[in-house]
Parts: structure tokens; C-alpha cells; sequence
């Protein structure tokens, strides 16, 4: 194994949507066998410079101190990292896996998601 992360290193994680009998939306890490889609999102392996703008990026200064925002982080984080998502609309095409797009998931589905990213053991 090299000390180095190649640019084009990825890792899939899955994410799985839930409607229940009355229309209503979840979504789970895991599928207990109800799950309506598995969404899959392929991450950039994090490499130290990645890290570097994540953090840098979600210092928010409260009351004259330097401070993580824990939304600043969910989001740059997810901006920075994923490459890719099988997410289609309600017409059935893709959605481009862009940073605006990234600001128009719903925010169960960000949260989710960034479990995920967490739970990889890719940021530890």
C-alpha cells in the first residue's frame, strides 16, 4: 500500500429510500427489505490537501472566535468528495451530481448521506 491517494481513488456508499404506506419518505443506511431505491454515491478518497479545504472551509468566526459550523462542514464536505450519485428525477433522468445540486437534496437525505460519508472510515 502506497503512503499516497491517487486523484481518481473513489468509494461507493449506499443510501437507501424508504416510502411508507402513506407516501411518506425516509431514508436509511441500512434495508431491512422495504427499501423503495438504494441511491449509491461514489466519494473521492480523501486525500490531506481534501481535508485541509474541508476544515478551512467551515471555520465560521461566533463572537470573535474561530469555530467549526457543523452545516459548513456537512456541506463542504459533500461538495468536495462526491464524484457521482445514481439520483434520477421524477422524469427518470439523471441528476448531474453537482454543488448546486448538492444544495437541492432534501436535507433528511444530506444528513444520511453524510452518515455515510462518517461510517466509510474513509475520514478517520
Amino acid at each position: 500500500m502506497t503512503p499516497m491517494i491517487k486523484d481518481n481513488e473513489t468509494f461507493e456508499v449506499s443510501v437507501y429510500q424508504v416510502v411508507d404506506k402513506k407516501g411518506k419518505e425516509s431514508f436509511s443506511l441500512t434495508n431491512d427489505g422495504t427499501a423503495a431505491a438504494e441511491l449509491k454515491i461514489t466519494f473521492k478518497r480523501p486525500a490531506w490537501g481534501d481535508i485541509k479545504e474541508i476544515m478551512s472551509k467551515s471555520v465560521a468566526m461566533i463572537e470573535g472566535k474561530a469555530q467549526i459550523d457543523p452545516y459548513r462542514l456537512m456541506d463542504t464536505r459533500l461538495k468536495v468528495l462526491i464524484r457521482s450519485w445514481n439520483l434520477t428525477g421524477e422524469d427518470g433522468k439523471p441528476i448531474p451530481s453537482t454543488p448546486e445540486n448538492t444544495d437541492r437534496l432534501s436535507p433528511p437525505l444530506a444528513d444520511v448521506i453524510n452518515q455515510a460519508l462518517m461510517q466509510s472510515g474513509y475520514l478517520d
